[in-house]
């Protein structure tokens, strides 16, 4: 089957000189420079995990990143592309521009089906149903065995109702058992060259503001540490600068494996520099040596408020003092810390963003980087503020807020 995997433009980008789109088709109009950081333009990792599974399995795969496209463009490329079946990454930012994107896909090739998948359609998948016409069906949740499945039975034109982890107009989804061996699945860095690596799944925490289990569910899983090993051979060979970032949520929830990789590193000689995310209770002084001597060059840490009145209303569960004495430890190894804070969490107020900013000059990490609270479908936030009334699920669809 020939299958395109999209990940979509925020919304319709006009070409540089070109006119304006209509209200609610272009961006936002209180968007500022830097409201869609490089991030946002990063190819989603899942993408290219889904395209490396189908094409094991004999699926002929195209996969496009048209996050920074403007519209014109993206509109001639889709018509010009002949696929069966077309998935696309939908996350919060890129909302319109998927349903804009599926809309084209329909005029353009109207027998073709188009699936969604990601962290906003996981957590509105009905609703994503019910306002997207072109929209045939939602992958919830991890979509590798959902995507072959739905290939599968659209290839042999039987009905798509019932797939597990799939939804329809006619059918809710079913949920999907969680992939027990991510060893069982094909690797992305056998096919593309990214210096994103991700070796597992979830994180334990339960913190409010985040949507990991409407994606991933619980618990944590991960590769084994020979087949990140192998992963980590795999992407080093590839990229053009020896330098990866490993984007797990917490790299080192499990802190024997994350010590048994950062000695597999040094006794395969893969010699290549990273980084990862992590929180600092998930550390200690014997893994950030180690760490530090496989190539390390910089951590960050979750650390979100100085605050521990704030911390906890968040679910953190995490103290500055904690976190403090974690960056020393580390920076006494040659590791940059850096800190990832926000603002405008449960509880926040003038005081308990003083206490962040004097932890910060007291702890003095290399880097902060600040961001206010978005509240995102799928997690805790969310549900908490609809049963409140003050944000609804409509909200979703009905304005063209970043």
């Amino acid at each position: 089957m020939r299958i395109a995997l999209l990940y979509p433009p925020p919304w319709k980008i006009p070409a540089p000189g070109g006119a304006a789109f209509a209200p609610g088709q272009g961006p936002p109009s209180e968007l500022r420079e830097g409201d869609l950081d490089a991030d946002f333009f990063q190819m989603p990792y899942g993408l290219l995990a889904l395209a490396a599974q189908a094409m094991r399995a004999g699926h002929q795969v195209r996969v496009a990143n048209l996050s920074a496209w403007p519209w014109d463009r993206v509109e001639t490329w889709i018509a010009r592309l002949d696929a069966d079946l077309f998935g696309m990454s939908c996350y919060t930012a890129n909302r319109r521009g998927v349903a804009f994107t599926a809309e084209a896909i329909k005029r353009h090739h109207p027998a073709a089906h188009v699936v969604v998948g990601g962290p906003h359609a996981s957590a509105l998948a009905p609703e994503l149903l019910a306002h997207h016409q072109g929209i045939d069906s939602v992958a919830v949740g991890e979509g590798e065995l959902t995507l072959l499945e739905l290939a599968h039975r659209l290839q042999r034109q039987e009905p798509i109702e019932g797939i597990p982890g799939l939804a329809t107009r006619t059918h809710r989804a079913s949920p999907r058992t969680r992939i027990d061996d991510l060893d069982s699945l094909a690797s992305p860095h056998e096919h593309f060259a990214t210096h994103i690596v991700m070796t597992s799944r979830g994180c334990p925490g339960r913190c409010s503001y985040c949507a990991k289990d409407a994606v991933w569910g619980r618990p944590w899983k991960a590769l084994s540490v020979g087949a990140v090993l192998d992963r980590l051979e795999q992407a080093v060979a590839r990229v053009p600068v020896r330098m990866l970032m490993i984007k797990d949520d917490t790299f080192t929830a499990d802190r024997r494996r994350a010590l048994a990789v950062c000695e597999g590193i040094r006794q395969r000689g893969i010699h290549f520099l990273w980084s990862c995310d992590t929180r600092a209770d998930a550390l200690n002084d014997d893994l950030l040596r180690a760490m530090r001597l496989a190539g390390c060059q910089r951590i960050s840490l979750g650390v979100e408020s100085g605050s521990p009145s704030v911390l906890r209303a968040i679910g953190k569960n995490l103290t500055p003092d904690r976190v403090a004495q974690v960056t020393r430890a580390a920076r006494r190894h040659g590791l940059q810390v850096r800190y990832f804070m926000m603002l405008g969490n449960r509880g926040e107020s003038r005081a308990t963003i003083r206490e962040s900013l004097e932890f910060l000059r007291r702890s003095e990490p290399d880097q902060y980087v600040f961001a206010c609270l978005s509240v995102y479908p799928g997690t805790r936030d969310a549900a908490d503020l609809e049963k409140l009334g003050y944000i609804h699920r409509e909200d979703w669809f009905g304005s063209d807020f970043l």
